[in-house]
């Protein structure tokens, strides 16, 4: 695409290689899944895409990095970030389940008083989804927000071994 074009398209373009279409288009407060082997660059998906929402205005950001993709991990941090909680360990992890559901339950408080939690969006990006052992009770909240989050600006990104997934499917926030 030339670049007059690219500008043309909102989101975020993924494939681009000169004279080719996109393989993919990514807009921005949409929920987003990377699907594939391991080794395959959904890591690297998964910093691009968190470099378009702060872009796009993302105000807070929790980010679950288990395998500790140093990418990730640098497109996360660099700059000047929005409110960002970043966890790679298990103790770090617990934490950060524990502040999204105090995060997740003010959010849908406001919503129900009227108020619009959606002008302040905010993200939740999980990276090696599939091993992670979630408690019931965040997978539950995860999978509420998988249906609802959009009410409260919530956008999830994960990503998962497509082998790995599928083998679990259909349980958890991914169904």
């Amino acid at each position: 695409l030339e670049s007059s074009a690219a500008e043309a398209l909102p989101g975020l373009l993924l494939g681009l290689r000169e004279g080719t279409r996109p393989s993919f288009r990514y807009a921005g407060g949409e929920h987003l899944t990377v699907l594939g082997p391991r080794r395959s660059g959904r890591s690297n998906a998964l910093a691009v895409a968190v470099v378009e929402a702060r872009r796009n205005g993302v105000t807070k950001l929790f980010v679950v990095n288990p395998r500790r993709s140093s990418l990730l991990r640098e497109a996360t941090l660099i700059g000047e970030a929005p409110l960002t909680r970043y966890a790679e360990r298990d103790p770090e992890i617990s934490a950060m389940w524990e502040e999204i559901m105090v995060e997740t339950a003010e959010r849908f408080a406001s919503y129900a008083n009227g108020g619009d939690p959606a002008s302040a969006p905010w993200a939740i990006v999980i990276d090696d989804a599939d091993v992670l052992d979630l408690p019931p009770d965040v997978s539950e909240r995860l999978a509420h927000l998988a249906l609802r989050g959009t009410d409260i600006g919530a956008t999830i990104m994960a990503a998962a071994d497509t082998q790995a997934l599928r083998a679990a499917y259909p349980s958890g926030f991914t169904r």
